[in-house]
């Protein structure tokens, strides 16, 4: 273990670093290193969620344990995800009294950067596949069983008259009782004659941090490891969601040039079509129609109702300036247009209310007495409207 991962013990409320007997001064600014502690509240749940964000896993978590921990103020929530599956995960949450936290973040108060970790965590890694690890300290054991190389149940007890070996009979028996067969123990005396107890816990701290089953490295039981990590999440979803708004924009840019090329001559085939069928319905039974624009003009110049209202062709124009300056992807589509010397009725469809509104406000600008109509929702979504022009007669 290098310098910045050196190894510490807390025990009560006196920090000692691996190999010396003598507490460290507190007081003193220190950065870096893995501190074990034994959390007296400590408590371990597995969870499988369909997402994957430590923030909502928090949030379910949080509801799953309130009725156990008498709040959701009283605990903080530590998930250490162990398998991805798709958008959802798979892991152990270790969870926390805040009151311990409290009590912890002012004894470390002048410590920065430091990875808190359970005792005794690092004591898996000499358990294969799975087993009991059990160590203790001057004044509490601390047991944790392992599956697979995670975590799945931690017990601390005060020490007073009980052996670290009363403890690995009772957790084997308790985990026999669960259907568990114990096959492995790992212990760790800090407190007794055991003097490579120590360097073993910094063996098992290097060698979880390569385990590819548990990532620990991620792990931070303290107030300043969960906010790095929250803020981290929340800097990654960030980061995200501008890439893909910078993706979109520049698949928005490149796909503009693509579609003006590619759809140029079926637009032109689509206008011709449509003015083809507007003219049939306008002007029934017209027989052969070559320039349905041209030939409209000619019917409507010889409409004797002229004489007595606007023009048609005032309406046609204004009906076409009115639909050109709409939004170039609008969905406004018309179905019937009636014209007489008083006024005219247009119905069409559109999914947009507000291109709708757009078309009305365009055409009041040639005839003010413009009205908006019914407006009837139809299956898939669309809505079908009309539209009263009118006009004052001279």
């Amino acid at each position: 273990m290098d310098a910045e991962n050196t190894l510490y013990i807390l025990e009560g409320e006196q920090v000692y670093r691996s190999g010396s007997g003598e507490p460290l001064d507190l007081s003193l600014r220190r950065n870096g290193g893995v501190i074990l502690y034994g959390f007296r509240t400590l408590s371990l749940h597995p969870f499988t969620f369909p997402f994957r964000h430590v923030s909502r896993i928090r949030e379910a978590l949080t509801l799953q344990l309130q009725p156990l921990s008498g709040g959701a103020q009283r605990m903080e929530i530590f998930p250490l995800i162990t398998e991805r599956q798709g958008q959802g995960v798979s892991g152990v949450a270790f969870v926390v009294a805040r009151e311990e936290l409290n009590r912890l973040d002012r004894i470390l108060e002048h410590w920065t950067g430091a990875l808190v970790w359970p005792l005794p965590l690092p004591l898996g890694a000499e358990l294969d596949r799975g087993g009991l690890a059990v160590a203790a300290g001057e004044a509490y054991i601390t047991s944790m069983l392992f599956e697979e190389g995670i975590p799945r149940l931690y017990r601390w007890r005060p020490r007073a008259g009980e052996t670290l070996q009363q403890e690995e009979e009772t957790l084997v028996a308790l985990a026999r009782a669960n259907g568990i067969e114990v096959e492995t123990t790992a212990t760790c005396d800090l407190a007794g004659e055991d003097d490579g107890c120590v360097d073993r816990l910094a063996a098992g701290c290097r060698a979880l941090e390569e385990d590819e089953r548990l990532p620990i490295g991620e792990m931070n039981i303290s107030s300043a490891g969960l906010h790095a990590v929250l803020a981290t999440e929340h800097l990654l979803a960030f980061s995200r969601k501008a890439a893909l708004v910078l993706a979109a924009v520049a698949l928005v840019f490149a796909g503009t040039a693509f579609y003006s090329w590619s759809t140029t001559d079926r637009l032109v085939e689509t206008i011709r079509q449509n003015a083809e069928a507007l003219y049939r319905e306008t002007f029934p039974g017209s027989g052969t129609v070559r320039d349905p624009l041209s030939q409209a003009r000619a019917r409507l110049q010889g409409d004797e109702s002229q004489s007595r209202g606007v023009a048609a062709q005032r309406v046609l124009a204004a009906l076409g300036n009115a639909w050109g300056s709409l939004p170039e992807n609008h969905d406004l589509q018309m179905e019937f247009l009636q014209y007489s010397p008083e006024g005219a009725e247009l119905r069409g469809t559109a999914r947009e209310m507000n291109n709708i509104r757009y078309l009305r406000d365009n055409l009041q600008e040639n005839f003010p007495e413009t009205q908006l109509g019914d407006i009837q929702q139809v299956p898939g979504g669309e809505l079908r409207f009309t539209l009263s022009i009118r006009w004052s007669q001279s």
